[in-house]
């Protein structure tokens, strides 16, 4: 009889060794599925169903599966069986895809570029306004300038902006030859 008692104690401190094991995989798996490293949250998977599949097999085999004693190694090889089994049908934990985007932004990506596009004009058309701004000021300067050295260039302008002074609204391209 002391002989098939230290089976068991060998048996269970086997089983304790798998079913600790079992659990850093599964906590293994849950860090990859959180961090969205697929190829490791699916080779963890693959091992913690195998380990406790195994172990349940074992169990089962040995005949300890239903008995009292055994119970506790039943249901933890059982729990994170189920455990792994219900995070990958509800799909959790599983990285935001919204993490690392601006607030307000969509998520697809034909949507982000237009919000980029529309960005980009909304910027030019800002840019267009405030060169109109500056060209304004600088064309009063240069009349202040022009009036008190009387037709000298040090007033800052160009006699396209001379000619012109209260268009400060003009298009990019008149500015740009104006400038």
């Amino acid at each position: 009889m002391a002989k098939k008692r230290n089976r068991y104690r060998e048996m269970e401190r086997f089983m304790t060794y798998f079913l600790a094991g079992d659990g850093v995989v599964f906590l293994l798996f849950l860090l990859a599925s959180g961090l969205g490293v697929t190829w490791l949250k699916v080779i963890t998977a693959l091992l913690c169903i195998g380990v406790s599949a195994l172990g349940i097999g074992y169990l089962y085999l040995s005949g300890e599966l239903l008995r009292p004693r055994s119970r506790w190694m039943t249901v933890g090889f059982a729990a994170v069986l189920v455990c792994l089994l219900f995070s990958l049908i509800l799909r959790y934990p599983s990285p935001d895809p919204a993490a690392g985007k601006k607030p307000g932004t969509s998520q697809t990506g034909d949507q982000q570029t237009g919000n980029q596009q529309t960005d980009g004009q909304t910027g030019g058309q800002q840019d267009q306004s405030t060169d109109g701004d500056q060209q304004q000021d600088q064309s009063t300067d240069g009349q202040q300038g022009d009036q008190q050295n009387t037709g000298d260039a040090s007033g800052g302008t160009t006699a396209g902006q001379q000619s012109n002074p209260s268009d400060g609204t003009g298009d990019s391209s008149g500015q740009s030859a104006q400038q």
